[in-house]
């Protein structure tokens, strides 16, 4: 018996130290996952002339195989957000073999959302010439997003609840794209103009949803941007993980002043800076302003954890994912940089 509690003693204590060591593991491969994503992004910029990647179709061409596809994105009024939505479609169809057709089993266009915000990496996958889904497009503690990934057609723990307080989450062409999106986001400004031009409107965030963006002018075109277009590329970030899982805590969304979410830079380094630690950031569409107030209050349901202090939802800035003056700007090791936004 003293021996069997004395193994059962080593077991207590050593069962810490094993998780601990298992979560320094996947936060290797978290920032490896990034790292590759920022090597491919320097391969893509050499075979291109400079472009950051990103959805970059337009009115205007028939690049699809699928007529459906470019039928949709050179009808009356279409604008590049349409060229952008079909070439995710089109990435998808080719990449996982679920082609046109019914869904759930084939990939159906998604016309309400900006594939940006999830799916910029699909265009860095496409480049790789991978199959999806690929484990390089989830952080191995994003348990739930690997869930769905495993089995891309069992939606049944797939969220319905909306992050935008709509009712579009519950539609299929946005569900049966959950086992394909990454625990990674690429900045806006990687792939929208960095402030409005004139009264055309850029990309820029909706203060009540803190997932949600304005709809652009349609006279803006987004992607198309070079990487001689930032500035400072070891103090900003281009892909950085949604919401930090590794610091030891609840998973929190990467705006709270705490959260070390793992970080791309342009410069291709991977780094974990603390979120308090970076410039506030502006509104590209009140580029004169203050820093946006971001309220965090995801649905419950969603696929995002809940708040950490207010169930209701806490107000938190912009940060680096509104960066000051987009691409020219600076989120680390140095003062928000000002090109005239505010008259100085």
């Amino acid at each position: 018996m003293l021996v069997i509690a004395i193994i059962s003693t080593l077991i207590a204590l050593l069962l810490p130290a094993i998780s601990r060591t298992r979560g320094i593991a996947r936060n290797v491969v978290c920032k490896s996952n990034m790292r590759q994503l920022g090597i491919a992004g320097a391969s893509y910029a050499v075979d291109s002339p400079d472009l950051i990647p990103s959805f970059w179709w337009a009115p205007g061409s028939n690049p699809s195989q699928w007529a459906g596809l470019n039928f949709f994105m050179n009808r009356a009024n279409s604008d590049t957000l349409n060229g952008a939505q079909a070439q995710a479609t089109d990435i998808l169809r080719r990449r996982t073999g679920r082609s046109e057709g019914q869904a759930p089993e084939k990939i159906v266009n998604n016309t309400l959302r900006y594939p940006h915000r999830r799916f910029t990496h699909l265009v860095l996958l496409d480049y790789m010439d991978t199959s999806l889904p690929d484990p390089r497009a989830a952080c191995p503690e994003d348990r739930r997003l690997l869930e769905w990934a495993s089995d891309p057609m069992d939606m049944s723990t797939v969220p319905t609840a909306a992050d935008d307080d709509s009712s579009t989450e519950s539609r299929i062409e946005i569900r049966q794209r959950w086992a394909y999106s990454s625990t990674y986001q690429a900045v806006p400004a990687s792939w929208a103009p960095d402030t409005r031009v004139g009264d055309m409107l850029t990309v820029g965030p909706v203060e009540r949803f803190y997932n949600l963006f304005n709809r652009i002018d349609r006279g803006l075109r987004l992607g198309g941007r070079k990487y001689t277009e930032v500035d400072f590329p070891a103090s900003k970030v281009f892909f950085f993980e949604f919401h930090d899982r590794h610091s030891g805590g609840p998973d929190a969304f990467y705006a709270y002043p705490q959260a070390r979410s793992n970080q791309l830079f342009f410069d291709n380094s991977v780094r974990a800076e603390r979120t308090s630690a970076s410039n506030p950031g502006f509104d590209p569409n009140n580029p004169t302003g203050a820093a946006p107030a971001v309220i965090y209050d995801p649905a419950p349901g969603s696929a995002d954890p809940p708040p950490l202090h207010d169930p209701s939802g806490d107000t938190l800035k912009g940060q680096y994912r509104w960066t000051r003056d987009g691409l020219r700007g600076v989120d680390y090791g140095g003062a928000e940089i000002h090109t005239g936004q505010r008259g100085d």
